[in-house]
């Protein structure tokens, strides 16, 4: 960070920054406001530059708090399985065959293995809808002046004759000798 030339106040910042991030990686499950707080008590700075830094921390790392589905789904299939254990173990190893209904059911229902798969779209069926181009304005609805072409180019004409005709104006020579130096613009006139 030296040899880049960052002043060392973004060099602490950016220190900052990157333990916080590792500890948040650690800690998934904790909220923001135990973040802001490891920030405040860690590195000594105010509530307003840790929930800054929490603003910057989540759009490198995204929102930790939200799963995905296919988070949720994996899990819930992994406590099936630890289910189905716990029933097979039940009873002295003999099995409970109640508790290994009741989750075969809920593996079931959680699957939906029961129901028949989706339709999916055809999207050969799906015809994009044509479009007509034209000029004319009156095909969107905006109603247009049939004499506007017309007014336009007479103040057109107009705009060109007043910047062609000058103003006659009254003028008087100056006879100035031109060989004369002009006055430096910090003297001063008598």
């Amino acid at each position: 960070m030296n040899e880049a030339r960052l002043p060392p106040s973004e060099q602490t910042r950016l220190l900052r920054l990157r333990s916080t991030y590792t500890y948040w990686l650690q800690n998934p499950h904790k909220p923001e406001k135990d973040i802001a707080q490891f920030i405040c008590q860690t590195h000594k700075v105010g509530q307003s530059a840790a929930y800054n830094d929490l603003r910057i921390l989540k759009i490198l790392l995204g929102n930790l708090n939200s799963a995905t589905t296919e988070f949720y789904r994996w899990q819930f299939l992994q406590r099936c399985e630890e289910g189905f254990r716990m029933a097979r173990e039940a009873n002295d190893g003999n099995g409970d065959a109640s508790a290994f209904a009741r989750v075969l059911s809920a593996y079931l229902k959680g699957t939906q293995l029961d129901k028949e798969k989706a339709q999916t779209i055809d999207y050969n069926l799906i015809v994009p809808q044509t479009f007509e181009i034209s000029g004319d304005p009156a095909v969107a609805g905006i109603t247009v002046d049939p004499d506007a072409h017309l007014k336009a180019q007479k103040l057109l004409q107009r705009w060109r004759r007043e910047m062609t005709e000058a103003p006659e104006v009254k003028f008087e020579e100056l006879e100035t000798d031109i060989s004369e130096k002009p006055v430096p613009l910090h003297a001063t006139l008598s």
